[in-house]
């Protein structure tokens, strides 16, 4: 298959950050392209489990796998044709690439923008298998955040803890100062999600400009490649139909609870001292960071017993590891820090 792709770009963050709302933003460029989400690099290549690892080396096994996968359809793209190219021995890296060179010559595009949250997580394996690439990383409020995450279609059926969604974010913008300068120093760049809806055009032309690409007035109108990023069922997506939401931030400052506000910003306390120019804490946040808050004895407590159960447990099982999130399985095989 031939190299369509010229210039590879991730666009990475937490959840609900407007990681799709870049997406769509790029597909509006007339040099760039950005497939649907298809998980694919936290399926099969950066944090896969066992039994798809193993089926890399079994061609029968991995086309099953690919014809039954949730997500990777969204792609339209005929697994037999990247198996044509895909031979016994060939690193999961090439499964992901083959798919994003025949999505990109559809397309008939030169600039793969390819945009998921797991980004992020994955900043330093694709310093190493994507050399020269870029990274986008959009930072939003966590407090908008969390309070986005929890309201999401796609949590109604799940019991997911605000503590722990904090938690996720605050390890996720972590990855950007740990591993941004150090491997991709100007091909690093920052977005504020607040930025972006509120000087839509500045922020787009400083983004085009890092990246060395022209701006396009088209970009403005994302809207309109909304279906090229959001899949039906994606319904927590719905805003990408809408222009610019100028006054979508803050809602947390009426919209969440006291104690809330509190435990999200203790839990993401490192996170508000790095971006103090850019965030500031409630006044009841600022009173919690000086002494024991009442709000925050649960999280002292939680805390003394991960402790207490991390020293009493072994090294997980290829079993248990097949059965923890993604990011989890990257946390335990030392990916997420610097050497």
């Amino acid at each position: 298959m031939k190299e369509t792709i010229k210039q590879w770009v991730f666009i990475g963050g937490a959840p609900r950050s407007g990681t799709s709302l870049l997406q769509a933003i790029f597909n509006q460029h007339s040099l760039c392209t950005s497939p649907p989400e298809s998980h694919i690099k936290e399926t099969y290549v950066y944090a896969a489990t066992s039994t798809k690892k193993n089926s890399l080396g079994n061609a029968e096994a991995l086309k099953e796998f690919l014809l039954k996968d949730k997500w990777i359809p969204r792609l339209n793209i005929n697994p037999d044709n990247i198996l044509l190219h895909f031979k016994e021995g060939d690193s999961a890296v090439k499964l992901f690439k083959l798919y994003m060179e025949a999505y990109a010559q559809r397309e008939e595009k030169s600039v793969l923008v390819e945009g998921a949250p797991f980004n992020i997580w994955f900043m330093k394996k694709l310093h190493e298998d994507f050399q020269g690439c870029y990274i986008l990383h959009i930072v939003r409020d966590p407090r908008d955040v969390v309070m986005s995450t929890l309201k999401a279609n796609y949590n109604s059926n799940i019991d997911f803890p605000l503590d722990n969604v904090a938690s996720q974010f605050m390890e996720s913008y972590l990855q950007g100062p740990n591993f941004g300068k150090r491997f991709y120093g100007d091909r690093y760049i920052k977005i504020y999600y607040e930025d972006l809806i509120t000087k839509p055009e500045q922020t787009i032309r400083n983004m085009c400009e890092r990246l060395h690409i022209s701006f396009e007035e088209s970009m403005l109108s994302f809207q309109e490649s909304s279906a090229k990023v959001a899949a039906v069922e994606e319904g927590w997506k719905e805003n990408l139909n809408k222009p610019f939401l100028k006054d979508n931030f803050n809602k947390w400052l009426t919209e969440m609870s006291v104690s809330d506000v509190v435990r999200i910003e203790y839990i993401c306390r490192v996170f508000f001292e790095m971006e103090k120019e850019h965030y500031t804490l409630s006044s009841e946040g600022k009173k919690a960071m000086t002494g024991l808050h009442k709000d925050l004895i649960p999280l002292h407590i939680k805390s003394i017993k991960r402790g207490v159960r991390k020293l009493i447990s072994g090294s997980p099982s290829a079993e248990m590891l097949d059965k923890l999130p993604a990011h989890d399985r990257l946390r335990n095989a030392g990916m997420l820090k610097p050497d």
